[in-house]
Order: structure tokens, then sequence, then C-alpha cells
């Protein structure tokens, strides 16, 4: 199956291409592929830099992502899921806002 949509490769995404297709997202991580499912999926949205900082923004535990690129030094994509070991994953594709609105579109939000 053909993505409906596929980031570039970038400096701050460290190489990786993040892929949305429609009942799954497709999020490599040093030599893995993450495979989030649509109905695995509570929230998918866009974060400034600088994961800590949630702790302030009143996120909690969610400045505890595992950051699958340099998420810290560039706005991101946040996403939180209900199952696996981990619940909260940050990645920085090339366009977040466009990720995220793709990701939308896709899922007729």
């Amino acid at each position: 199956m053909e993505p409906v949509y596929a980031s570039r490769a970038t400096f701050f995404s460290l190489g990786q291409v993040y892929r949305i297709y429609p009942d799954r997202l497709a999020l490599p991580f040093a030599g893995y592929r993450f495979i989030i499912p649509v109905d695995d999926m509570i929230t998918l949205e866009v974060r400034p830099a600088g994961v800590i900082g949630d702790l302030f923004r009143g996120k909690g535990r969610a400045a505890l992502a595992l950051k699958l690129d340099l998420a810290d030094l560039a706005p991101h994509v946040a996403l939180h899921r209900r199952s696996g070991a981990f619940k909260y994953l940050r990645f920085t594709p090339d366009d977040p806002v466009g990720f995220v609105a793709a990701y939308q579109r896709a899922m007729g939000e």
C-alpha cells in the first residue's frame, strides 16, 4: 500500500522519512520501524522545540517522550499512543504542520 504522505529526509529528522498510510503511521528509528495503528493513537500535534519544556507547559509525563530524531532542536510532532513501551514519541518531519494536516485529511478529521 502506498503512503498518503511521506516527509522529506532532513537534518533534523536525521535523514529519516516518516510516512502516513490510511490505517497507520510508519516511523523509523535506529534501524527499527515503529508501526502505529490509527486505533492506537490518542493525539498527534505540533509542539515547539525543546521537549523538556513540556514540563513547564503542563504536559507532565509527555516530557519523557522517546525522541526519534533531533526534536529538541526544532518544532516537531508529538504522538501519544495507548500501548507499547513508549507511549509518547517525538519526531521531526520536514513540515510538522503539514504532516499533522495530512494525517487529519487522511483520517477525515
